[in-house]
């Protein structure tokens, strides 16, 4: 809380590509560089959010998924016949690879 507090007053030597950080929430450009111009220890979170080009492959380690796709009135679906931006019902199903205590 003291952190972010520090950040919005504009109080923190936290710089991105050379120029002060003037929030606490900033977008990050390909590239970026994060610099603590300070002499103080400073502890950041970083959250990263995208959307893969091409769906992975269901799968996991220690357990299994299954996806269905599903138009809205419910009927299944290939997801790959469907058009951009249609909308469907996903189930994802997850089950383990093996019983618990099993390894």
């Amino acid at each position: 809380m003291m952190a972010a507090q520090s950040l919005s007053d504009g109080n923190s030597a936290l710089t991105l590509n050379g120029v002060a950080l003037g929030s606490a929430v900033a977008d990050l450009p390909e590239g970026a560089v994060l610099a603590n111009g300070g002499g103080a220890p400073i502890t950041i979170t970083l959250t990263a959010t995208g959307q893969p080009v091409t769906a992975p492959a269901a799968g996991g380690k220690g357990y299994t998924l299954l996806r269905e796709y599903f138009t809205m009135e419910g009927a299944p679906v290939d997801p790959a016949q469907v058009s951009l931006g249609t909308r469907l019902v996903t189930v994802l199903t997850v089950r383990p690879d093996s019983a618990e205590g099993d390894a």
